[in-house]
């Protein structure tokens, strides 16, 4: 048996206790995928471990946390079968259980504006006989860890942004074909050379003439939640300074005024800096980026 999450669309099915008990040392698999079993290769498949991000699938490309505790590394160990995504199945592979991967996993499946998810437990056990007791004490116990607080939950966002500008990094080629050098706001001289870098006139403002061209369109389109993510993303990288994005948000509650100075502070970086943020949308945001058809 497995327990299911409704949505409009689809569910989401877990193993029935929520609970995974496996050996220290083998591959583990945490279970889950959608019911109906409709494709999910257009979708955002976001996978966690407590707060931290671990695992990022976005329009085909995939991306796992490097390095998020001291000598433990998910890169290499992580996958969801993209093979499966076709039959809706998002379950995680994990391969070699270490001690310290002992803890609560949230899968989250993004569709449009809609955002799915379900949590499971994964535990070691050192003998099988325990298994029924440690099941029961684990099942007394787990309203405990299935709640998500908001301070968790902006953390979760945080740190899936952070994995979603990695991916962006390494995957993402710029418009103009020139690959991105990232650049510090606050620093100068010698550590913002790499955005000096002379490039033809006609290289250089395109994408920020795209984005003016573009600017409304952005503006009449955005969300609130997409607006906080691409801030979230250009101070990762970063464009902007917290400094601005925090006033960019405190200046005004309406979401088309927010993405209008978010724009016009990216527009005044230049070039790059709108290289960037159209490369960003594009990630974040297919159905705005389309409009634009850029």
């Amino acid at each position: 048996m497995a327990t299911a999450e409704t949505n409009q669309d689809f569910q989401l099915i877990i193993p029935k206790d929520e609970i995974v008990l496996k050996d220290i040392g083998v591959d583990v698999t945490l279970g889950c995928h959608l019911s109906p079993s409709i494709s999910a290769v257009a979708m955002e498949i976001r996978w966690f471990k407590e707060t931290d991000c671990i695992y990022l699938y976005v329009n085909g490309d995939t991306k796992s946390a490097e390095l998020l505790y001291p000598a433990r590394t998910y890169k290499g160990r992580v996958n969801v079968d993209p093979k499966r995504l076709q039959r809706g199945d998002v379950s995680l592979t994990l391969r070699g259980f270490y001690e310290s991967d002992r803890g609560v996993y949230t899968c989250q499946v993004i569709s449009g504006e809609c955002t799915h998810e379900r949590r499971l437990k994964l535990e070691n056990y050192t003998w099988p006989w325990d298994a029924a007791v440690f099941r029961f004490r684990m099942w007394a116990k787990r309203l405990q860890w299935r709640e998500i607080t908001d301070d968790e939950r902006h953390r979760m966002g945080r740190t899936a942004q952070l994995l979603t500008v990695q991916m962006f990094q390494g995957k993402v080629k710029v418009k103009d074909q020139v690959n991105v050098q990232l650049m510090n706001p606050i620093e100068s001289g010698a550590n913002n050379t790499s955005l000096e870098q002379p490039q033809p006139e006609v290289q250089m403002k395109q994408s920020e003439e795209q984005l003016q061209k573009c600017r409304h369109i952005i503006i009449t389109s955005l969300s609130g939640s997409t607006v906080k993510s691409l801030l979230d993303g250009l101070q990762s990288i970063p464009v902007i300074s917290s400094m601005e994005a925090e006033e960019i948000l405190q200046k005004t509650s309406v979401v088309h005024e927010q993405a209008r100075s978010l724009i016009d502070t990216v527009l005044k970086k230049g070039d790059k800096a709108s290289n960037i943020l159209l490369s960003l949308l594009e990630k974040l945001d297919p159905f705005t980026y389309d409009k634009l058809g850029l």
